[in-house]
């Protein structure tokens, strides 16, 4: 089954690059990311602190917020992660290596 990911909003294709595993349909994640980057939107945020101070943040926040802030954090990276893998993939696509 095919989804058309060209209809959705920036808000449901974050959240389909969120969930989406790369792993299993490669493709897809291809597509979402492309659709992403062509409308200038960004796979995960970026940190302006380096992970170091932002560790210590959320180790002094934790009290707080629970685990709200460090769950946000760890989705960004697999995010990022999965950035990574998906542009791998589209190299290796580009050279016939798949």
């Amino acid at each position: 089954m095919d989804i058309d990911f060209s209809k959705y909003n920036e808000h449901e294709l974050k959240e389909a690059w969120t969930s989406i595993d790369d792993y299993r349909f490669p493709d897809r994640a291809i597509q979402i990311y492309r659709l992403l980057i062509e409308r200038g939107y960004s796979t995960h945020e970026e940190s302006e602190y380096d992970d170091s101070i932002l560790s210590n943040i959320l180790f002094m926040l934790k009290p707080f917020l629970g685990g709200f802030l460090q769950d946000m954090v760890e989705e960004n990276d697999r995010c990022r992660e999965k950035e990574q893998r998906v542009l791998a993939l589209i190299e290796s696509a580009k050279h016939g290596t798949t």
